[in-house]
């Protein structure tokens, strides 16, 4: 239908007045020259003050109004008088929705470059970011954690003093294997609810429970464990996973909506191959921090299949894939490769 000053048309539309959600019937009536709105309020635009969104199939279209508020139609040919607001993007839309293999195309190259940019530019560009996070914002993170754990998971340590002071000069005593080492506060934990574990946070304060220490056959296996979690504090990797997580928040909110909850589970979901990928990162750096100290690998392996019996079993690629960790089994080969001029 085309549209002309001596052809006049009206159609009806919902009113949104930019503030509220609540829509308002109206009637339109548009010529060569101007849009005139009764209902609510009555006015008059000349169309060169108006854009409309993008057309996409028989989808409703938005004429957007001084000010902000906006009125939704129904798709009609008498709109073609409009200015389209993002130029020709609406005839380059339905061009393609008219072509599925082109919109085919277009869609798996958003996929790839979304793929692409979660499995590198996204961990590229948080790792650079976490190393210029403000020494202060760390401690205050580490610090409320560390508080909500003491209050609800664990309990003051049952070791005795003088044994918590011979792990801590054990590891203390370790020479590094290259790098400096990070600093580091070791805290010893009862850990009523998490049972045999070890942990860092952010600021370099990492807990170990006496229920691990009691699980160990002897300390290299303790410092063994200790190692790894050192390499956590190294790389960064507690405040890299909090950030990616907070991303992968953002982006899915931006791309689909607030989804609630759903978001933040989607999120830890694709965060999992974060989390296998700092594993073994910390692996490594304790085997190499073993290894610079005359001590087997083997003795971090060992206690972790104490720890993990069952897991320490060969998993499905599936189940593995869908796993925070790398399947212990995985992890155990790995520090059993062999190491020279260790002692076992």
């Amino acid at each position: 239908m085309s549209t002309s000053a001596s052809e006049p048309v009206s159609r009806s539309g919902r009113y949104f007045d930019g503030r509220s959600t609540r829509p308002a019937e109206v009637s339109l009536r548009i010529d060569a020259q101007q849009l005139q709105l009764e209902g609510v309020l009555t006015q008059r635009w000349a169309l060169a003050q108006l854009s409309i969104s993008e057309r996409l199939g028989h989808a409703q279209r938005r004429i957007l109004l001084p000010g902000g508020a906006f009125i939704e139609v129904a798709d009609d040919p008498c709109w073609d008088v409009l200015p389209q607001q993002w130029g020709r993007s609406g005839l380059r839309l339905a061009w393609l929705e008219s072509r599925w293999r082109h919109a085919l195309a277009a869609l798996l190259v958003l996929i790839v470059v979304c793929v692409s940019g979660y499995l590198y530019a996204l961990p590229w560009l948080v790792e650079r970011i976490a190393l210029q996070v403000p020494a202060t914002w760390v401690s205050e993170l580490s610090r409320g954690t560390l508080d909500l754990i003491d209050r609800f998971y664990t309990a003051p340590s049952k070791l005795p003093a003088a044994r918590q002071q011979q792990i801590r000069a054990a590891l203390a005593a370790w020479r590094p294997a290259g790098e400096p080492l990070p600093a580091y506060r070791l805290h010893f934990r009862d850990g009523l609810r998490i049972g045999p574990n070890a942990f860092a946070m952010p600021s370099g304060d990492i807990v170990v429970t006496d229920q691990l220490v009691a699980l160990a056959s002897d300390d290299r296996e303790v410092l063994g464990v200790l190692a790894h979690e050192i390499g956590h504090v190294q790389r960064r990797h507690a405040l890299r996973q909090l950030m990616q997580g907070a991303t992968l928040v953002i982006v899915i909110n931006i791309l689909l909506g607030d989804m609630g909850d759903m978001s933040g589970n989607m999120a830890a979901l694709m965060n999992l191959t974060y989390s296998r990928d700092f594993e073994r990162e910390a692996d490594d750096y304790a085997a190499a921090l073993m290894r610079a100290n005359h001590v087997d690998p083997r003795r971090l392996a060992d206690l972790l299949q104490r720890l993990d019996p069952a897991g320490a079993k060969e998993s499905s690629a599936l189940i593995g894939y869908f796993q925070s960790h790398p399947v212990t089994a995985e992890r155990i080969q790995r520090l059993r490769a062999p190491a020279q001029g260790v002692e076992r």
